[in-house]
């Protein structure tokens, strides 16, 4: 049993929660709960439980037996607390590997029952960790096949992103480019239509949406990059009343990866 906070396992989580260039360097990062610790088990993603002496002692004899299947570690409870990014500890945490998608393996399959349909989520400059979470979280319930981001996109291994997919971080393929506009070269050489969320756009209803898509998602004060706006095939808009001048990240991603999408689902 762990007992001390000056052990190496419990360093080493509070470093891969805080410091994204550690993530990046061992190639991990932390989930929290038993919800996402059990699905990242399953999908043999899970490198190291731990369980915090509270929660082992809760735990029946079917869990645990699924736990062991890895490493694991039973932790005592005040020291748990240093192994959790949030107030209230939810009793399980586990160190992850990070996905490792190329441009090829996100766009080779189709999550539509209609052949040839594709659907990409494009972010350009995204900082919000809570838009990227919900993001993740709606692209896998639209059915899109992925996210292609950019490197100044917030860390998708960000503890609180993590947490705000619900899972989605373990199932929904994702990439980081170093530019939007090469994202965008990428899907025009594969017969993927660039559509960018702007003020200026037609309005969404009003559009028709090709079977092979990417939608384009800037930054939550900016919009998306002038250049990203010189190199989209169309531009559309989300029609709004009242003096409300644009929309939550996510909420536009949302509304326009269902408005997309309707009649695949």
């Amino acid at each position: 049993m762990i007992e001390s906070f000056k052990n190496a396992h419990v360093k080493n989580v509070a470093k891969l929660l805080k410091n994204s260039r550690e993530r990046k360097a061992q190639k991990c990062y932390i989930v929290e709960g038993r919800k996402m610790v059990f699905e990242a088990v399953k999908h043999k993603l899970a490198i190291h439980v731990y369980v915090s002496e509270s929660m082992w002692e809760v735990l029946n004899g079917e869990d645990k037996a699924f736990i062991t299947e890895c490493q694991y570690d039973v932790v005592k409870d005040n020291v748990f607390s240093g192994m959790s990014d949030t107030v209230t500890p939810q009793g399980m945490v586990a160190t992850v590997k990070m996905s490792d998608y190329s441009l090829e393996d996100i766009m080779t399959s189709s999550n539509y029952e209609k052949d040839g349909v594709e659907r990409y989520i494009i972010l350009d400059n995204l900082q919000d960790p809570g838009n990227l979470g919900t993001i993740l979280r709606t692209a896998e319930a639209a059915g899109f096949n992925g996210i292609l981001m950019n490197k100044g996109t917030v860390d998708a291994y960000n503890p609180k992103v993590v947490r705000s997919t619900m899972g989605a971080v373990l199932r929904v393929p994702f990439a980081y480019f170093d530019e939007t506009t090469e994202i965008i070269a990428s899907c025009r050489q594969k017969g993927v239509s660039v559509m960018g969320a702007a003020l200026e756009g037609e309005d969404i209803r009003e559009v028709s949406y090709p079977d092979k898509l990417a939608i384009i998602i800037g930054n939550e004060s900016k919009g998306i990059s002038k250049e990203c706006i010189a190199n989209c095939d169309k531009l559309v808009r989300i029609p709004m009343k009242g003096r409300t001048e644009s929309l939550n990240a996510s909420v536009a991603a949302g509304i326009l990866m269902y408005m997309s999408s309707l009649s695949y689902l």
